[in-house]
């Protein structure tokens, strides 16, 4: 399972001006379990959207410190890993995965994930690089959002995914060159047909929040955030313009009721 960050800014900013020195310690250090590799995907005006990642964990990477502290962008997803059993660590595994102008990050595990295999295309199962249930997750989505991914498009993809497989957690943020988009879908640890509650997987190991202010937004995964942050409801996406951080809006996602 994994770690997720994401954030949007009026003006060009640094991860570390988003979200200060403390909660970038704070979400560092969660590297010392996600340890699997981490990568950052960010907002190019123009170009789409650029992308870094390693194998090796965050808080032993100098690569990581450099770009929080120097990449200014009014666009970014940042992903810590921890791999799930059978999934190697190696760079075709790795998240952000970018395809068609637009990255993602998974927090979750979908069983089987063969099983997603028949959701998709041969065009699209051509593409895919690695063997995670992650990468096939988004492969799964851009089927359905044909280049947009309007909330209707995501609730068809979700849709199709839990009508076939029978996943923990779909959490992920999607980023493209003019939106940032989170999905909050999960089953808690210790829930009926949720995972085990031990070590870190405690029940709130997948809660999302967000904190919206005049010239910045940031989204993340628990487990290192202070006061202030909204709980982002399980079943429940949102989607935000970048980098006028107009449009926010949330809405709720299909076949969600039975978890709730």
């Amino acid at each position: 399972m994994c770690r997720l960050l994401g954030w949007a800014t009026r003006e060009p900013a640094t991860l570390l001006e988003v979200i200060g020195e403390a909660a970038l310690r704070r979400f560092t250090e969660l590297a010392c379990l996600h340890s699997d590799g981490w990568g950052i995907a960010w907002r190019q005006p123009g170009r789409g959207v650029g992308h870094w990642k390693e194998t090796r964990a965050a808080d032993q990477s100098p690569t990581f410190l450099e770009i929080a502290a120097t990449l200014r962008a009014t666009a970014a997803i940042l992903h810590l890993r921890l791999a799930s059993s059978g999934f190697a660590v190696s760079p075709a595994n790795t998240h952000p995965f970018v395809a068609d102008g637009t990255a993602f990050a998974h927090n979750g595990y979908i069983p089987h994930p063969a099983s997603l295999l028949r959701l998709l295309p041969d065009n699209e199962t051509a593409h895919l690089k690695g063997e995670t249930d992650s990468e096939r997750y988004f492969a799964v989505l851009r089927t359905h959002s044909h280049g947009r991914f309007h909330p209707t498009r995501i609730q068809l993809g979700i849709a199709e995914l839990t009508r076939i497989a029978d996943p923990f957690s779909l959490n992920s943020l999607l980023l493209t060159e003019d939106s940032l988009t989170g999905i909050a879908w999960y089953r808690r640890p210790g829930d009926p047909g949720g995972e085990a509650v031990e070590g870190h997987k405690t029940p709130d190991y997948y809660d999302m929040s967000y904190m919206y202010r005049p010239e910045s937004f940031v989204v993340a995964s628990g487990g290192w955030q202070n006061e202030g942050w909204t709980e982002l409801p399980n079943q429940t996406g949102f989607s935000l313009s970048a980098p006028t951080l107009d449009d926010f809006f949330t809405f709720p996602l299909i076949d969600g009721a039975k978890y709730r």
